[in-house]
């Protein structure tokens, strides 16, 4: 199958940047990465950026689209955030949310892996599905039932993560069991928690219907985000990419047999390096 992709990254509110995204594509297949870092004192962009860059060129070196290998490329990024870490007396803090997806061009499958709350949605037929379960104190709380996703986006804990990659402890990584067929007209949306809490799912269905391609998609949803003229709004930070187009379906109810595919895509956290 075709594909097609666009970024974009802002600053927002803040001073400066500390979301990094980035892609390699070749005819064989992708991955494609965003990050989101933290830590002060510029630490969250260093970590971010070698996160991306970590991650893109371990994958390039061994482009296997198999679990073991997400698994193994972001064992590398938490390793090289480490030694980072190590060498950066200003920076000890420094930690990075990532989510990364990878397309077998051969199978047209996708596999993807993350840690912390920079998400991944799958938009089949027009319908968002959020595929990426926040490692969040927010994402725990609708786990046990006390709130809803409605709810936790105006949390004042909405951003205390509890995985992520730098941070003490064990890290908490999510990776996909095992690969799902991609269909031509799906589009894949891999953002930073700045963009996806102002946009609720039905504005991006929303802006996903009015665009012609996924960079257009992308500067709908950020000038939707800009229009909220919040001072304190985050970096924001996403990467769109289309499997043919997605306007080659009608935006309609996703039916049950299409539900039943995209809930066996749930994912099983694995144990990464401390």
């Amino acid at each position: 199958m075709q594909f097609t992709f666009g970024t974009l990254s802002r600053t927002g509110g803040r001073e400066r940047n500390e979301d990094a995204c980035g892609y390699w594509v070749n005819e064989r297949g992708s991955c494609f990465v965003v990050s989101d870092g933290a830590g002060g004192h510029k630490g969250g962009a260093i970590a971010s950026e070698i996160a991306v860059r970590t991650i893109l060129s371990s994958f390039a070196n061994e482009p296997r689209f198999d679990v073991d290998r997400v698994e193994e490329v972001l064992a590398d990024a938490e390793a090289a955030i480490a030694e980072a870490k190590s060498n950066n007396a200003d920076a000890p803090n420094m930690s990075a949310t990532v989510t990364l997806l990878v397309i077998d061009s051969g199978q047209d499958q996708a596999l993807w892996g993350h840690i912390g709350d920079t998400r991944l949605y799958l938009f089949r037929r027009g319908r968002a599905h959020r595929l990426t379960q926040d490692h969040s104190v927010a994402q725990s709380l609708i786990d046990a039932g006390y709130a809803n996703d409605a709810d936790t986006r105006k949390h004042p804990q909405r951003s205390v993560l509890y995985g992520a990659l730098g941070m003490t402890g064990e890290t908490k990584l999510t990776v996909q069991e095992r690969a799902f067929a991609i269909e031509e007209g799906d589009a894949f949306l891999i953002c930073s928690d700045g963009m996806w809490e102002p946009l609720v799912e039905m504005e991006m269905e929303r802006t996903l219907a009015k665009a012609e391609g996924p960079e257009q998609w992308l500067v709908a949803m950020g000038h939707a985000v800009a229009a909220i003229e919040s001072p304190h709004q985050d970096n924001y930070t996403g990467v769109a990419v289309w499997i043919g187009s997605p306007h080659d379906f009608t935006v309609t109810q996703v039916s049950e047999d299409i539900r039943r595919q995209l809930a066996d895509t749930a994912a099983e956290p694995v144990s990464g390096s401390e």
